[in-house]
């Protein structure tokens, strides 16, 4: 009788394999045979489950996507004042990236290799759903035009993967979520006096 195979439990065993992989050799450094040896199949079972090795990267970058929206969306419909939506909007992000299954350091490597790849469309297509949310958010605060809390929001984003980029460094020195909590808090410190 054939074996048979819960196919969601393989991927996200393939998923887990790939990112073991890709701590262990880099993005660039790790193959498909790399990552087929490491799940305990043949190589041709992880070509079952994805195209590519850029598809593996794709799916390890945006497997937290679907929840984060959710979350973004509750948080935005809330009726919280602005400046809570705004705390807990970026609260609820240093967690998730404190909390990743992937270590932050393979985050960035994926994420430059997508950039240059052909799924930067789906990239830039999130990173905009995240900067308008915030954008409206910021726009509750501030009370200026669209694109004017939009390139807020842009800049807001940039100081969080700096913020990232800090605590991948030095995670003792540089808490995430703290540094995340005084970025945001004086950003709405800002936004308040310029009202």
């Amino acid at each position: 009788m054939p074996k048979i195979v819960d196919k969601e439990e393989k991927r996200a065993e393939i998923l887990d394999a790939a990112i073991r992989t890709f701590a262990k050799k880099g993005t660039g450094g790790a193959k498909i045979e790399d990552i087929a040896k490491e799940a305990g199949v043949g190589k041709g079972t992880v070509y079952l489950y994805f195209k590519n090795k850029e598809e593996i990267l794709q799916h390890i970058l945006m497997q937290k996507a679907p929840a984060g929206k959710e979350v973004a969306h509750k948080i935005l419909m809330s009726s919280k004042k602005p400046e809570e939506k705004l705390k807990e909007l970026f609260k609820v992000l240093a967690a998730d990236i404190e909390n990743q299954s992937s270590p932050p350091e393979i985050q960035f490597e994926i994420f430059a290799n997508l950039v240059r790849g052909p799924h930067k469309e789906n990239l830039s297509i999130e990173a905009t759903l995240f900067r308008d949310t915030v954008a409206e958010i910021v726009q509750q605060i501030k009370g200026s035009d669209k694109r004017d809390c939009q390139m807020i929001a842009a800049g807001l984003l940039s100081l969080i993967h700096g913020v990232m980029m800090m605590w991948v460094i030095d995670k003792e020195s540089f808490p995430i979520r703290e540094m995340t909590e005084k970025t945001v808090e004086t950003l709405i410190d800002g936004l308040k006096k310029e009202k």
